[in-house]
């Protein structure tokens, strides 16, 4: 088949036709030919050892299950068109060729089937060359450097520094959440609908009549015939599928009401996705980005900018207005770069992970630093905004918060996001106290599985603990340990002087003046008192071998000093522990720890949370309450961290909108009612405007 014959039936009818790209899937997200869902990947390990369908099918299985379904239903398709990088047939392209001849025959013998499968002439590196040159002709051009009128895809667009990906299967919808008919699919808007990246006919294409088309590969089995690889170049050019009749970016256009979000899944980024969804339905987080001159001042770095990439894709979120299909190659490729231990999207990670990455990133590049001129240039005027204000007068916080500022800078993210809390030890003995600061972009929420309500959740882990040895958390007061110190040392003075006395006194000293004893507090001794009768009685030479306190040694304020020590020592040792928040941001980001030490999940299906939450704080003699109203969560759906599926709900103009990757789903539910999903795994609240 020609690319005259593919650009053909993309025109017409692109659903006729299933696009196998077999080249490495590296260079399948650097760029492909696109077809809406109707491409997909078969890279070469896939054919290893593989002789018939069945075994191709069954190695697909650890793959995409959007390509495992798609070629599943070959059938369905009047034409499979598959290309490798070269125009020479590789291995992969007569293998494949065979492997689906042989498959289309054996189900000819039961059912009719007329799907054709054809080779692309030329290979991909014919397509990248055809649009090159269309490319270097045209001035009409697209955000990404194509021609208006070309596939968004037709050049390279940036992708993950590494590529291969494991499958997600995607759960049932749970019974308990409601959902609107499949009718209403279409959210707010009929329009609103997922579209294929159409082409505009010319003249020279529109006039041709569709006839069979020409190729390498028609119905014939191949030999293969290894070909000497060529070098592999790469282009790059804007992350989204962006539909062909998109003008530039208007000054305007970012003024519009945030829009719906399609998300592509390259098979384990559903963490991403969702986690995407929840920040852009943030107004603070998202005006931060959408705006350019709120970031670019304060920059500090100039390549690999995570600011800059999530600015790009939130104004390609705009331009598409959910009516096409993103795929964020850029924003992942860059994540990928910036932290390779998350191996995108070969693996699934915890979108909580994820979270903090993104938010330490951010925060990095753009923090500035505590300087008398920034103090005043970032002043706002309010002491809950401003970025240097002291939230405690103690004189612990005033060090600690200096040190931070000192190390950490401030940034418009931590301005937004940072909770700074409070941790109270007492000493069960000695009634000392210590005090530590400590901030964090999430409250952690730990779960036993009969909470109900979000508000005693939080009430429940800001209660007082007891620390103790029985219980395993032991606290070592540094105050008891200094008392400790204190009551050995008149302990030894008690000792040294009655030492002395003894080496005065004839032998036999305790069977001789019993009464004396009742003076002296015995330490360290195992021996029963016949045991010391018989060992004083049959000695000559007073041998001490036990060690006794003899008070009256002691000065009367050592006496008193040492009988106060014995009792504040002697008490039970457990300890207290308290928290409590000094400093809450304008975005909550709430986790539910809801797997414990053995990463088994715990049953949170009576948990609620509500529309509007509210949490009241005490700094020095004032209460403080902060609103803050419900904006979105995330879902995670499995039974445990490291494998399930991750969703997302968000709202959007007082209805809540169901996101899992490119599915939206209008949920019928009130936003104003307290939510009940048992899935809920970050919650996240934004300040209500007062």
């Amino acid at each position: 088949m020609t690319i005259d014959d593919l650009l053909i039936i993309l025109n017409k009818n692109p659903s006729d036709i299933l696009i196998v790209d077999l080249r490495p899937f590296k260079d399948f997200m650097d760029s492909n030919i696109e077809n809406g869902t109707n491409t997909i990947n078969i890279g070469p390990s896939s054919f290893d050892a593989v002789g018939d369908f069945k075994g191709l099918m069954y190695r697909l299985q650890v793959g995409d299950a959007n390509f495992y379904q798609k070629l599943s239903n070959y059938f369905n398709y009047r034409y499979i068109l598959f290309y490798s990088k070269n125009e020479k047939l590789s291995k992969e392209d007569i293998v494949f060729n065979n492997i689906m001849l042989d498959e289309i025959d054996n189900r000819s013998q039961f059912f009719p089937t007329s799907t054709k499968v054809f080779s692309l002439q030329g290979g991909y590196n014919e397509w990248h060359k055809y649009y090159s040159d269309l490319n270097k002709s045209s001035t009409t051009m697209n955000n990404g450097g194509t021609p208006a009128y070309a596939p968004s895809s037709a050049t390279s667009a940036g992708p993950p520094a590494a590529s291969p990906f494991y499958p997600y299967q995607p759960p049932p919808v749970p019974a308990s959440r409601d959902y609107a008919p499949s009718t209403e699919n279409n959210l707010l808007n009929p329009s609103h609908q997922p579209s294929l990246v159409s082409y505009p006919s010319t003249s020279g294409y529109a006039s041709t009549a569709m006839s069979t088309p020409s190729g390498t590969i028609y119905n014939q089995r191949q030999a293969y015939i290894p070909s000497i690889p060529s070098s592999r170049t790469s282009n790059y050019s804007s992350q989204s599928q962006i539909p062909y009749n998109f003008a530039p970016q208007g000054p305007t256009a970012v003024t519009k009401k945030f829009p719906l979000v399609r998300l592509h899944n390259y098979g384990n980024t559903c963490y991403i996705n969702s986690m995407l969804q929840c920040l852009f339905n943030l107004k603070v987080f998202r005006k931060l980005f959408v705006e350019k001159n709120k970031f670019e001042p304060i920059l500090r770095v100039s390549s690999d900018s995570l600011s800059r990439e999530l600015h790009s894709l939130f104004i390609d979120f705009y331009r598409i207005e959910g009516m096409s299909t993103i795929r964020p190659n850029r924003f992942l490729g860059l994540c990928n770069r910036l932290k390779p231990d998350f191996r995108i999207p070969y693996e699934q990670q915890d979108t909580s992970h994820f979270l903090y990455f993104l938010l330490d990133r951010l925060h990095d590049e753009l923090k500035v630093e505590d300087t008398p001129e920034h103090r005043v240039s970032y002043a706002t005027g309010n002491y809950e905004t401003d970025p240097f204000s002291y939230f405690c007068d103690t004189p612990e916080y005033i060090k600690w918060n200096d040190n931070l500022l000192k190390h950490e800078g401030v940034s418009p993210i931590n301005r937004a996001f940072q909770i700074q809390q409070q941790t109270t030890l007492e000493c069960g003995r000695c009634r000392f106290q210590s005090k530590n600061y400590d901030y964090s972009s999430m409250l952690h929420l730990n779960l036993n599985g009969s909470e109900q309500y979000l508000e005693t959740l939080i009430r429940q882990n800001l209660k007082p603990e007891n620390l103790s040895e029985e219980l395993g958390n032991a606290w070592k007061c540094p105050n008891c340990e200094k008392l400790s110190h204190e009551l050995d040392g008149l302990r030894e003075k008690a000792k040294e002087l009655l030492e002395v006395q003894l080496e005065e006194e004839p032998v036999h000293v305790v069977q001789r003046q019993p009464k004396r004893r009742s003076r002296f507090f015995k330490i360290g001794s195992n021996k029963s008192h016949e045991e010391e009768v018989r060992s004083t009685s049959s000695s000559t030479i007073p041998v001490e071998t036990h060690i006794y306190v003899d008070l009256e040694k002691l000065t009367p304020s050592e006496n008193d000093r040492y009988q106060e020590l014995e009792s504040i020592l002697g008490r039970q040792a457990i300890s207290k522990k308290y928290m409590e928040f000094i400093k809450l941001p304008s975005i909550l980001v709430i986790y539910l720890a809801k797997f414990d030490n053995y990463q088994r999940k715990i049953n949170n299906s009576n948990l609620r949370f509500p529309s509007h939450l509210s949490v009241s704080i005490t700094r020095g003699d004032h209460d403080i309450t902060y609103e803050y109203e419900l904006n979105s969560w995330i879902d995670h759906i499995g039974s445990n961290i490291s494998s399930g599926h991750y969703t997302a709900v968000v709202k959007k103009e007082a209805q809540w909108i169901y996101c899992d990757d490119e599915k939206l789903s209008r949920m019928k539910q009130d936003p104003r009612e307290d939510r009940n999903d048992k899935s809920a795994y970050l919650l996240f609240y934004s300040l209500a405007p007062r």
